[in-house]
């Protein structure tokens, strides 16, 4: 018995010693770490064991790569920057401590690499092509890897051409641009390198490419120069493509106007400027040659024209050349054509009496509408009235006729259901047409009934202040009571010069309506202003234009001691 406490005694310390023996300690099992890449992730796990509870890692010498973070977890992770690349290893001690007395360190490194530099665009071998003359379009080289930034260069080499012998340049940052000089296929070598501080291999690329650069006619693509006026500066701009620029300009045949001079300009333009300093067409030959002689001759001309003035209303601005001449009317202050304003200088012109011209202001003659309505821009309802009377003159005898022919086509179609279809789908078009014209015409006379007006208007008066025309008897008469403008009665029957426009005032006015028959008060003394229609020898009588060619009056007599003179206005 006593043995088999001795065994089991001694067995039991033999266990104890043993646990002591082989009970483990808390330890980092990780003994190395893999190198970090500039620009890339970095995620690694530092292992431990043995240890009791919750592990709790830090760094108790030495120093990360810049950029790296160590958790208190056992992770390394983030980014590295570039601070670190190219420099030795970086050498750190972590310790590991349990939620008992556990410790351990662990010595361990990092070393910071980078990835190859290399071109990513293009993807292949060739870059966009181009054309001669024509600016290239826009194209960016890209790289990855290194260190950035990234300087970008175009180095010379065998077998490649420098960018700048066919027009092309390539910046710092990889752009390239220029104007393509030659035509053809070349070859051309692009390098990039990293940030300078970091000397290695790896930061750093070279490839080669290719380019087309195509051609185009060689030609003067001005077409034709604009006018100048005298006295004034003056530019134009002559361009050619093609060939092999740059360009130069020069004056083959003939000159330029005094005063201007032609240049070529940083783009390959012939820039003609200067101030002119004489009136006149002037014709020249323009020159263009290109960096290997070949030239082109296209002739132009420039007009150069007086400036029009009208500044105090009496006498005429110098008239552009080529134009009518033209003079001054002191009331509006603008510029009409009148054949008395000869050389700049204005011949007076004597008004009548009152001292105005009865026809006002000149202004473009517009058609009279389908009713008669003349526009004169007086007033918007006038410019209604005026638009209203043409598109229901027009709609309507549209839709008229569009209901006729799909009325015959109805009639032609009987059997054809189909075609009858289609024509009833016209006659209600053409009748809702009709619909909507007599709508519109109720809803403006709703509005104004002066808008749907639709009488021919009656003549306005023709004469001065106090005399009557009657359309129907195309009577013209002074009231009972003289006005006190009996001695300045005029008169116009036509345009007051030749070559203006029809006056909005006149006889012409209405359709050339003539006087048959005029009678005029006695007492009065009375002057027509006529064109060309005044006898200067028989004046004194109405009754002496009676019988004058192509007149308008008929049958016109006076009373009383009314007398009469006629001024020829084509004499004045």
């Amino acid at each position: 018995m006593k043995k088999i406490f001795l065994f089991l005694g001694i067995f039991s310390l033999l266990s104890l010693a043993d646990g002591q023996v082989l009970a483990a300690s808390l330890q980092i099992t990780t003994k190395s770490l893999p190198d970090a890449t500039f620009g890339l992730e970095y995620d690694k796990q530092i292992q431990a064991q043995d240890g009791t509870g919750t592990y709790t890692f830090s760094l108790v010498s030495g120093a990360l790569p810049p950029g790296l973070n160590l958790s208190s977890d056992g992770k390394i992770t983030d980014r590295p920057t570039k601070d670190g690349v190219g420099q030795p290893p970086f050498e750190f001690t972590v310790r590991v401590v349990d939620e008992s007395t556990g410790v351990d360190n662990q010595d361990l490194k990092i070393r910071l690499l980078i990835q190859q530099l290399k071109i990513t665009n293009p993807a292949d071998d060739s870059v966009p092509s181009g054309t001669v003359g024509e600016p290239y379009p826009e194209f960016t080289f890209a790289a990855s890897g290194g260190v950035p930034p990234y300087v970008w260069a175009n180095p010379e080499t065998t077998g490649a051409r420098l960018l700048s012998s066919f027009g092309l340049q390539l910046s710092q940052i990889g752009e390239l641009s220029g104007t393509p000089i030659k035509a053809g296929t070349f070859s051309f070598g692009v390098s990039v390198t990293g940030d300078p501080v970091l000397q290695d291999y790896q930061n750093r690329a070279f490839r080669s490419f290719t380019i087309e650069i195509k051609s185009v006619p060689y030609e003067i693509t001005t077409v034709s120069l604009s006018p100048g006026e005298i006295n004034k500066p003056y530019t134009a701009t002559l361009s050619a493509h093609g060939g092999a620029p740059p360009y130069s300009w020069s004056i083959a045949a003939g000159s330029l106007p005094p005063g201007p001079s032609l240049s070529t300009n940083n783009f390959f333009q012939g820039i003609i400027s200067g101030t002119l300093a004489e009136e006149g067409n002037f014709p020249f030959s323009a020159l263009v040659r290109d960096t290997e002689g070949a030239e082109l001759v296209k002739p132009f001309s420039i007009l150069v024209e007086k400036v029009c003035q009208c500044s105090d209303g009496t006498s005429c601005g110098s008239c552009k050349a080529g134009s009518p001449p033209l003079y001054c009317d002191g009331t509006n202050k603008t510029l009409i054509n009148n054949p008395t304003c000869t050389d700049g200088t204005a011949t007076p012109v004597t008004p009548p009496p009152g001292g105005q011209f009865p026809f006002g202001k000149l202004e473009v003659d517009w058609p009279n509408s389908p009713m008669g309505t003349k526009l004169t821009g007086e007033s918007l309802t006038n410019l209604i009235q005026y638009l209203y009377e043409w598109g229901i003159g027009i709609g309507g005898f549209l839709a008229f006729i569009a209901l006729i022919i799909a009325g015959f086509q109805y009639l032609t179609s009987v059997g054809n259901a189909g075609k009858m279809s289609d024509a009833m789908s016209r006659i209600r078009s053409a009748g809702m047409g009709l619909v909507l014209l007599f709508g519109s015409f109720l809803i403006l006379n709703t509005i104004n009934p002066q808008l749907t007006d639709l009488t021919m208007p009656p003549p306005e008066q023709l004469i001065n202040s106090g005399w009557d025309f009657d359309v129907e008897s195309q009577q013209l008469s002074s009231p009972e009571n003289k006005p006190a403008t009996c001695n300045s009665v005029i008169f116009y029957p036509e345009p007051y010069f030749k070559g203006m426009p029809v006056l909005k005032n006149g006889i012409n006015k209405y359709q050339n309506i003539e006087v048959k028959s005029m009678v005029i008060s006695g007492g009065c003394s009375v002057t027509l202003y006529d064109h060309p229609n005044c006898d200067q020898n028989s004046l004194g009588s109405y009754d002496s234009l009676s019988n004058k060619e192509d007149t308008k009056y008929n049958n016109i007599g006076t009373g009383g001691a009314t007398s009469f003179q006629c001024v020829d206005v084509s004499q004045m």
